[in-house]
């Protein structure tokens, strides 16, 4: 089995056999592709061919799994074989309970028939899947996962300028009539509130007059996204993406779990594909991202400090050289639901 993947993400995988029947070749191709654009690869030979027994599946398990270089494991079955996959089963789950050290293993099986019993004694249950590619990615969500685990703990930015009270009482007349979607003055004067820019507004009676006002207002930017929905069990979740008319087209969004550090929403942007447009893409103009990515903080510590905005849609948001601001948004309140702690909600 070729097994392609980076720490980050786990690319694919192809089977092969002795050399003869072509699929040596492939694989071998495959990764010789993937180490081209510097993914670990690791190359493994057929330890069991189509009569092996139980047995010989949970001695291959143990050869692979013991070998220092191998940090996890897909088991992959593939029907018709004369070994019943319960036995196969079974013997899988009593090489990982005989592991020297703990190692994720996975199991696939692949039958349309109802998966095995893959509860061991010793180690819990294998997770098992009757096709390798959603084993492979759900491999891929653990390793990310676990790497955002392992990240330091960073402080959450502190801003000075915030009206946290005139906010809340802002949000607190709102739900008094009702809720609901605020006014657009409501949302410019809570934007305010947090140092979140908003374009400035001109009243116009002629085109001469509207160029005029466009050429004081600057140049049009780079249109982006920042929105915000109030999940009942995870809290506020941000979303931040390429903006503008063609945002349901695009759908080049990332989503972080506020409250966001400095790190978080630097990478939110930088994941996008978008994001090169920001830099100054074929020769446009470089953009301020650490204005955005300022938008981003002061949103998230609004979101946190008030539980009663249920969602919030600042779209577009124009980025330019000299800062980002707010074109449009809306702000919807409702009663809060009682909120997790922060470490049930990261976690």
């Amino acid at each position: 089995m070729a097994t392609v993947g980076s720490p980050e993400r786990i690319v694919g995988h192809a089977l092969y056999a002795p050399a003869g029947d072509g699929r040596a070749e492939v694989a071998f191709a495959i990764a010789a592709e993937y180490q081209g654009q510097g993914l670990a690869t690791i190359l493994l030979g057929q330890l069991a061919d189509a009569a092996a027994t139980a047995e010989q599946y949970a001695h291959s398990i143990g050869i692979i799994a013991d070998d220092p270089n191998v940090d996890t494991l897909i088991s992959i079955f593939l029907p018709p074989l004369a070994t019943p996959p319960e036995d196969v089963a079974r013997s899988l789950l009593e090489a990982v309970d005989r592991l020297a050290a703990p190692k994720p293993v996975l199991a696939v099986f692949m039958s349309a028939q109802p998966l095995p019993v893959l509860t061991s004694p010793g180690r819990g249950r294998v997770p098992g899947y009757h096709t390798p590619e959603p084993a492979a990615i759900a491999l891929g969500h653990a390793v990310r996962y676990a790497a955002w685990r392992s990240r330091p703990v960073e402080d959450l930015p502190m801003f000075s300028d915030l009206e946290v009270d005139e906010a809340g009482a802002l949000l607190e007349n709102a739900l008094e009539r009702g809720g609901g979607w605020l006014q657009p003055n409501e949302v410019r004067q809570l934007l305010g509130m947090y140092g979140v820019s908003v374009v400035d507004q001109r009243l116009v009676a002629t085109v001469a007059e509207a160029a005029n006002a466009a050429a004081e207002l600057g140049p049009p930017g780079v249109e982006m996204l920042v929105g915000v929905v109030n999940d009942p069990h995870f809290g506020p979740t941000i979303a931040c993406g390429a903006g503008g008319t063609l945002v349901e087209l695009l759908k080049d969004v990332s989503v972080r779990l506020s409250p966001l550090t400095r790190t978080d929403a630097a990478s939110m942007l930088r994941e996008l594909r978008s994001f090169p447009l920001l830099e100054g893409y074929r020769g446009g103009p470089k953009c301020d991202v650490a204005a955005l990515e300022n938008v981003l903080l002061r949103i998230s510590a609004l979101v946190e400090d008030h539980p009663h905005i249920a969602e919030m849609d600042c779209n577009p948001v124009m980025v330019s050289a000299s800062g980002a601001v707010v074109v449009d948004a809306r702000v919807r309140v409702a009663p809060a639901p009682p909120r997790c702690p922060l470490g049930a909600r990261r976690s």
